[in-house]
């Protein structure tokens, strides 16, 4: 994966430490939020779990999709609080960790019904005022898709778009 400025070895633990920052800031006032990592296959996710490791000093639950304890390794992170979870695909519609407000998009993966469920993971506020953040490359499709979801929710709430968002989407939108 690329940002458009380099190469996945150069993004993915600026991103990773970004992303363990914004954490630590929604921590101060939600103390379980929880982060999760979206890696496309084992070796990723590895990689990913020791830089991770190495930002915060602890080890993350590594989920990955084939090992025989993987759900109850989800259910045991949803009921704690540790900071970091980093999974191959295991955001489909049943998994629900509801403290999850940080994500990193690291897949490449790009189908609109994946991303939507990814970011579904972070968008499941218990209390009034809690925020999700999301990390992803700055990829023409993710980006794209991410425009979509926005003007979608914008919709819902029956938000009027302002210019810069008119010139991001292509759908027309009445007020």
């Amino acid at each position: 994966m690329a940002d458009g400025a380099g190469r996945a070895g150069e993004w993915i633990p600026s991103v990773l430490a970004a992303a363990d920052k914004r954490l630590s800031e929604v921590r101060r006032s939600v103390p379980d939020a929880g982060g999760l990592v979206i890696a496309s296959d084992q070796t990723d996710a590895r990689a990913y779990a020791g830089h991770l490791a190495r930002i915060t000093g602890t080890s993350p639950t590594v989920v990955l999709s084939d090992d025989d304890g993987a759900s109850a390794r989800i259910d045991e992170f949803a009921s704690g609080d540790a900071r970091w979870m980093v999974a191959v695909r295991m955001v489909s519609e049943g998994v629900d960790v509801p403290r999850l407000a940080v994500g990193v998009y690291a897949t490449s993966t790009a189908t609109p019904l994946y991303f939507a469920q990814a970011v579904g993971r972070f968008v499941r506020a218990r209390r009034r005022g809690e925020t999700a953040s999301v990390f992803l490359p700055s990829v023409p499709r993710l980006v794209d898709l991410a425009n979509a979801m926005e003007a979608e929710r914008d919709h819902a709430l029956d938000r009027p778009l302002t210019a810069e968002e008119q010139g991001r989407t292509s759908r027309p939108r009445t007020p």
